[in-house]
């Protein structure tokens, strides 16, 4: 069950506010109710970036359902037994909620629905997977689905992770010696009483800037930045964004094929675990962010749904590369769609990941070309003065 914040009143008039969970909004007026408490208002309660369900935690409950249910274990008490072994806190909650709903006669895909963590082609996996008698098996894909997508989505972190740090750690030694050594020259250029250079005074401007803020300016300015990017462009100018990105060298394919390969695995999964292609190719449609891709892919499900093979739909879709389209086909022929989609969908990983290798080994060393321009601009900014000073001494 989720966690609303509220905010009541009682009969005295007081007010009062908390945390309770409840199923909806009805069952937290039936609790505040018991304790002599009217609702004012309420909301859900987002958790904390560390309260959040991870893919990972997802994978191994599949896991471990699978085995116990597959064990002969009602659904019921196989999910207790999981609660007791899971120490996240909002995770066992959720177990335990839905161990209780499934006792009452809820299908496990409504039970564990209503938290909103897992995602439709989840609860579609396993609803399907209740529907045929299949649920371990149901499961087990669900376990391999989520845990290879975890894995793939680790790699793409840890390939950005040495630019983010180099990056970082220039920022913080630069803003040391803008609060440090260019203040202490900035008073000695004064006392000289001559011009100094434009991309000295710049650089003084912006040491002054970061004394008078203690460094909370810069900091302000970033969230500030990275609010407007979240809030503003990525919902009013997506779709602009997006089409922009893709037409980038080497950004573009990129991402075009990282949500190809997130298509090509749920719709595969969704057919192995015996959904209907057509309902299995639009309920992995939902999955992607990329609007392009996604009305290509309708028009294609549209074409399916009208009789066309699927191999033919997503050729004249222009989704899937020509060469194979063929190992598609014959998966649509031989009546394993669902393995072939899987192995397109390994291949495409393979080119992801060698995609993203090239990418790398070009932006660390960009990167570093960059930082060091800046870093000679910073020295020549402070010691240009100097040099001027030195010479006319001389």
């Amino acid at each position: 069950m989720p966690y609303f914040k509220w905010t009541g009143v009682s009969w005295e008039g007081k007010t009062q506010s908390g945390v309770l969970r409840a199923r909806s909004l009805s069952h937290l007026d039936e609790q505040l109710l018991d304790r002599d408490l009217g609702r004012m208002r309420a909301f859900l309660k987002n958790p904390w970036p560390w309260q959040q369900i991870t893919a990972g935690m997802q994978a191994a409950f599949f896991k471990q359902l699978s085995l116990l249910v597959d064990s002969g274990v009602y659904v019921d008490k196989a999910l207790e037994m999981i609660a007791q072994q899971i120490n996240h806190r909002t995770f066992r909650e959720l177990i335990e909620d839905a161990s209780q709903e499934v006792q009452h006669g809820a299908p496990l895909a409504d039970a564990l629905g209503q938290s909103g963590v897992f995602t439709p082609l989840c609860l579609q996996m396993m609803q399907a997977g209740q529907e045929t008698g299949k649920l371990a098996e149901a499961l087990e894909l669900l376990s391999g689905y989520t845990s290879q997508r975890e894995q793939f989505y680790k790699k793409m972190r840890q390939a950005l992770l040495m630019p983010i740090i180099t990056l970082i750690v220039f920022c913080l030694t630069a803003g040391i010696i803008l609060l440090t050594i260019v203040p202490t020259l900035a008073s000695f250029f004064e006392t000289t009483g001559k011009p100094l250079p434009y991309i000295t005074q710049l650089v003084l401007n912006l040491s002054n800037w970061m004394q008078h803020s203690y460094g909370i300016a810069p900091l302000a300015s970033l969230v500030g930045c990275w609010l407007f990017l979240r809030f503003i462009i990525m919902r009013y100018f997506k779709a602009y964004l997006q089409k922009g990105c893709l037409r980038v060298p080497l950004i573009g394919s990129l991402i075009f094929e990282i949500n190809l390969v997130s298509y090509l695995y749920a719709a595969a999964l969704l057919i192995q675990g015996r959904v209907a292609v057509v309902r299995a190719l639009a309920l992995a449609r939902e999955n992607l962010a990329l609007a392009d891709l996604k009305v290509a892919l309708y028009t294609a499900e549209q074409k399916v749904n009208a009789g066309l093979p699927v191999h033919q739909a997503l050729h004249e879709a222009s989704c899937v590369a020509p060469d194979l389209i063929g190992m598609v086909m014959i998966g649509e022929q031989s009546g394993n769609l669902g393995r072939m989609l899987m192995r397109v969908g390994d291949w495409y990983t393979e080119r992801v990941n060698r995609r993203f290798t090239v990418i790398n080994s070009l932006v660390q060393p960009l990167l570093m070309v960059f930082l060091a321009l800046l870093v000679v601009g910073l020295i020549v900014a402070v010691y240009l003065p100097l040099f001027d000073l030195s010479m006319a001494v001389g």
